[in-house]
């Protein structure tokens, strides 16, 4: 059974010139906790990647929502990156194992924190399924406030598309938005009823021409033409 293990990366002797080194503002160095084959999802990135984000305390109709639309990618070969916190990363982790795909977690603190603590289960399962978790802080670095928006930059810079799932008016989703357009990436979220408190970010998104409209799985083929005619 493959090893999982804690790595150092470095743009001078990884993937030397790769994209995930040439985001806004790009990490020195990268902290990698999994198994040896799985630092292979990162050449893949930005083109496979995925970014799914939203609050922390979502609708149950929103998460069925969510994993029933990541269901339907389980042939495709896209990488969901998402940031391990609870609430609409978790059960975007969560979908993507059920679904059959890779998924890469980069979090605010030092590998070694546990942050949040619900999410311990899991981390194991991520690690265990071929997946990574990642960081751009040294162990031992706790999880600051400014360090989660900063992190934001990786999740929507390593995703050809950030999906907005569920935000409310002030949220660190539309952060994660904002960072898609610093790097040239494509934001998507679901339209909601006008006026709906709980989707206010959605529709800030739209309002601004920040997004695109997520009606399904078919809407991703305006960036992933093989999914253009998945079923709506």
């Amino acid at each position: 059974m493959e090893p999982i293990e804690n790595f150092v990366l470095r743009p001078n002797t990884f993937l030397t010139g790769h994209e995930i080194w040439s985001i806004a503002e790009p990490p020195r160095c990268l902290y990698a906790h999994g198994k040896r084959s799985a630092l292979t999802l990162l050449q893949y990135l930005p083109e496979r990647g995925l970014a799914v984000v939203g609050t922390r305390e979502p609708q149950e109709r929103t998460q069925a929502f969510l994993k029933s639309e990541i269901r339907k990618l389980s042939s495709s070969s896209l990488i969901i990156l998402s940031g391990l916190a609870r609430g609409i990363d978790a059960v975007a982790h969560e979908a993507a194992l059920d679904a059959g795909l890779p998924t890469i977690a980069v979090i605010a603190a030092g590998l070694t924190l546990e942050y949040p603590k619900e999410t311990f289960f899991l981390r194991k399962r991520i690690l265990d399924d071929g997946g990574l978790i990642i960081s751009e802080y040294p162990i031992g670095t706790p999880a600051r406030r400014e360090n989660f928006l900063q992190r934001n930059r990786m999740i929507a810079g390593w995703a050809k598309a950030t999906w907005v799932v569920e935000a409310k008016q002030r949220s660190g989703s539309l952060n994660t938005a904002r960072w898609a357009r610093e790097n040239n990436r494509t934001c998507i979220t679901v339209p909601c009823f006008p006026e709906n408190p709980l989707l206010k970010g959605n529709q800030i998104l739209l309002d601004r021409d920040h997004a695109l409209a997520y009606w399904g799985v078919h809407s991703l083929g305006a960036i992933w033409l093989d999914l253009a005619a998945a079923k709506k």
